[in-house]
This record gives structure tokens, sequence and C-alpha cells, in this order.
């Protein structure tokens, strides 16, 4: 019995002075840079600075997981390669586009593109309107492209459109100026009073209140037998 006292006696021991060799050996001290990111796992480092970041965020702001980069806020001053967006884009703001292409719907406050291509069907509540930055919005209107050729309707100085081609209205349908009809179908306005037609069809009922002068008079004689 004394004898294993005596065994367990010299072997705590034995541990004491191994533990008092080890909290006695000289730490080695890290050198300055000698750290490295492969001895790191887990916890939290903050006021986390480097050479490309700088981390001051008093709460979680960014999250990197298998599926993706999270974050809630951006503040990105400019995007060199490619963006898909799959979900839906708002946008409370300018956009400002050489080219715009949209195959699906925008939503904006405003709108700016130098040249828009639109495979959708754009549905307004207001007027369109066309400005120019230089006062002056004649050639501006509207173009449609075929492949040999352009079908134009433009606005042309001094205050008045130009159609590149035919304007048709429906039969019940008439061209009106002030609120009047002044041609439709089948004849001219009652307000239309002067005009210089130099070709004139058949005339029936002809009622005149001033002068009229005739180059030739044609008479048809009508024979009536008894």
């Amino acid at each position: 019995m004394e004898a294993n006292i005596r065994t367990i006696r010299e072997g705590l021991k034995l541990i004491a002075d191994v533990i008092e060799e080890v909290d006695n050996k000289p730490k080695r001290k890290i050198s300055y840079r000698e750290l490295s990111g492969d001895h790191i796992t887990g916890g939290k480092i903050t006021q986390f600075s480097s050479t490309g970041i700088v981390d001051t965020a008093s709460r979680s702001i960014l999250e990197v997981s298998d599926n993706g980069l999270r974050v809630r806020y951006a503040n990105i001053q400019e995007v060199t390669s490619p963006l898909k967006i799959q979900g839906n884009l708002s946008v409370f703001g300018d956009i400002f586009s050489d080219k715009l292409t949209v195959n699906g719907e925008i939503k904006a406050g405003k709108l700016t593109v130098d040249e828009l291509t639109a495979d959708t069907r754009i549905e307004r509540t207001d007027s369109l309107e066309f400005l120019n930055t230089d006062n002056n919005t004649s050639g501006i209107g509207l173009v449609w492209h075929n492949n040999e050729s352009k079908h134009k309707l433009l606005f042309r100085s001094p205050d008045q459109f130009w159609s590149s081609e035919n304007i048709s209205l429906p039969k019940d349908k008439a061209f009106i100026i002030n609120s009047r009809v002044v041609l439709n179908e089948t004849s001219l306005g009652s307000k239309v009073t002067s005009s210089n037609l130099e070709t004139l069809g058949c005339v029936k009922d002809l009622n005149t209140t001033g002068s009229l002068n005739f180059d030739i008079i044609y008479f048809i004689m009508i024979n009536k037998s008894d």
C-alpha cells in the first residue's frame, strides 16, 4: 500500500515538474507580418483592414456563402462587366444609357436614353414629349423602319407636321379646323368659302350670288317627241 502511494506521489511530482518547465519556458514572440490566415478560423475580427479592404462596420453587412454574396446596401461607383438581374429592377432616379434593350418591364421615375430597343408593350399615363436642349425640335418625331426605307411623321418649322406617307382616315371621319369640319369623304365644309379650283366635275343645283364668267358654253338640246 505504501509503495503504491509512493508511486503516485512520484508521478504527481513528475507532472508538476513538467508543468513548471512549460510555464517557465520563454514564449516565442510572433514577428511583424508573421501571422498567416491559415492559423485563424472562426471568431470575429473587428476594425479589419488590408490593402484592398477597410472594415468600419458596427454590425453585419456582408454575408458570403456557397449560394453567393448577400449584402443589403451597396454603393458601387462602376460595374465594368456584364450585369444580369433575374428579379425585378426598381429605379428611383435617373437612368442614362447609350443603348437600352428591354425584354421585360421597366419602372422608373425618369428614363433618359439615346437609343431604346424594347420587345415589349410600353404603357404610358402621360403624354409622350420630345425634348431638345438646343430649343429646336424640328425634324423630331416618329420613324418606322423596314428593310428598304423609313416612314416618318415629323415636326418641322415653322409650326407644321410633315409625313413621308399618305394619311388615310376612316369614311366616317373628317378634317376639322377650329371645331368645324372642312373636309370629309363626300363634301367640303359649309365654312369653306374660297378656292381656286381649275377643274370641276358635274355640278347640280349651282347657285351664285356674284358674277359668273364662262369662257366656253356648251348647250345640249334635247328634243321631246309628242
